[in-house]
């Protein structure tokens, strides 16, 4: 990475799906930015773990490339280019991995790193009874701060509640066993049916269905679902072509509202800084949604009582699509991904607090943040991936620095903002941009995501590589 990107990827070597990968060559399709697993990682600086305890040996990845204009090197490729760096060391290893199954889609699989030399746990749950595909793993929220208690051994804690979603929103509430953690076998797995139709298995609890119709036909199609959980035991669930976003009681197991997007949905996040808001990326829009409404209206009565306004406030990109959002270090701050660059905006009047340009060669598929908002690694539709840091500089150094009074009266430090625009623009050369940027064998399976405490990110290809941020 250059200078002022003090973050860097890695590569986790070794076995870390376990004999789940045995009888599958690629992991099947899911769309781009879909959260289809979820990392538990221990930062080795403040805990020393042995290699059985962690999944796979973390090694960087080579980025910097000398003498790139030079002819010998036209012809080298990019995976020669990205070799493993063994000279420094890695500062986080993972853990533990909840994950779909490699070969359908359709199962959940955990490993978890254990004392023995074993090579690790390995449970794997029944088909998901809609027979659909995973598109979206989220832990519940009790279970996630019960989990952050257990730091640095979350990945070992007994009985985890997640909310899954298949590709047609069907929602779960699916509970690990605590035998999950410790189940070790060396038999392959039995055989079973590509799709089971009736699973009497009490592990998948439903909680809302796809469709309320008796009828199996559906008004949308497979595609990208999001969940959004709240901590008072309710969740939004986005879907990509059904236009829709669903407002979910857990206990009640009901849809207690349900709004209409005004495009396909491909992204979705809670924003701290407002309680009741969710921000969905929606085509070229993307737009801040307050779940108390009870509903869009029209009326032609003038009604002069205060109302709660479905859209509290919308952004409009009249160049590319907004392919996803993410939220930062700043509560009231979300990053867009918009074509090929990354905007972070204030969702509270959809100011731009800064662009981020020419990120990748082609436009960006999905982005998750890390390093506790700090910094955001976006991934895009092909095998690309890079590292964009929100807060180039620090603050102190800022207000430290002497100001000059201008002649209108407003004080600037026309010395100090001249600098910053001189060395901003050299990392978003074309150059530095191909040496910061790290690629998979061929595309991403889904998008990378956050781990559990926050401080990385993890990113898994199709070809069952597994890429950390740090």
């Amino acid at each position: 990475m250059t200078a002022m990107e003090p973050y860097s990827f890695a590569t986790v070597l070794g076995d870390v799906f376990g004999r789940s990968v045995m009888h599958a060559e690629k992991r099947p399709y899911v769309p781009k930015g879909s959260r289809v697993h979820v990392s538990f990682t221990t930062a080795t600086t403040t805990t020393q773990l042995q290699a059985s305890q962690q999944l796979g040996i973390p090694r960087r990845v080579k980025k910097e490339r000398e003498d790139d204009d030079k002819g010998d090197k036209k012809g080298e490729t990019r995976r020669e280019a990205e070799a493993v760096d063994d000279n420094l060391p890695v500062p986080v290893a993972l853990t533990g991995l909840i994950s779909t199954d490699p070969s359908d889609g359709k199962c959940l699989i955990r490993r978890t790193a254990t004392d023995g030399d074993d090579g690790g746990a390995l449970w794997e749950s029944k088909v998901i009874p809609s027979g659909k595909r995973i598109g979206c793993i989220q832990i519940a929220p009790d279970s996630r701060a019960g989990m952050l208690q257990f730091l640095p051994h979350a990945a070992a804690f007994p009985s985890p509640l997640l909310y899954v979603a298949d590709t047609v929103g069907n929602v779960y509430a699916a509970t690990l066993p605590a035998s999950s953690v410790t189940a070790v076998g060396v038999e392959s797995p039995a055989k079973r049916p590509r799709q089971e139709k009736v699973n009497r298995s009490s592990f998948w609890g439903l909680i809302v269905p796809a469709t309320t119709s008796d009828s199996e036909i559906t008004h949308g199609a497979c595609g990208w679902c999001g969940i959004v959980p709240f901590f008072s035991q309710q969740l939004v669930c986005c879907r990509e072509f059904f236009f829709d976003i669903r407002l979910v009681d857990v206990p009640a197991g009901t849809v207690v509202r349900q709004y209409g997007t005004i495009q396909p949905a491909t992204g979705t996040t809670a924003c701290p800084g407002i309680p009741h808001g969710v921000v969905v990326a929606e085509g070229p829009v993307a737009t801040l949604y307050d779940m108390r409404c009870p509903g869009a209206a029209l009326t032609l009565n003038t009604d002069t009582k205060p109302d709660i306004s479905l859209v509290t406030s919308r952004l409009t990109s009249p160049t590319s699509y907004v392919a996803g959002v993410c939220s930062t270090c700043n509560e009231y701050e979300v990053a867009a991904a918009v074509g090929r660059s990354l905007c972070v905006y204030d969702v509270r009047k959809w100011s731009c607090v800064s662009v981020s340009t020419n990120i990748l060669k082609y436009e960006i598929g999905s982005i998750a943040p890390f390093a506790s908002g700090k910094a955001v690694v976006v991934a895009g539709i092909d095998a690309e991936v890079r590292i964009v840091p929100l807060q180039k500089a620090s603050p102190v150094s800022a207000a430290s620095a002497p100001t000059h009074a201008g002649g209108n009266g407003i004080a600037r430090n026309e010395k100090v903002q001249k600098e910053e625009e001189g060395e901003s623009a050299a990392p978003n050369s074309f150059r530095n941009r191909i040496d910061s940027a790290v690629c998979c064998r061929s595309t991403w399976n889904g998008g990378w995501v956050e781990s559990l405490d926050g401080s990385n990110a993890i990113g898994v290809s199709a070809d069952h590589e597994v890429f950390l941020s740090f």
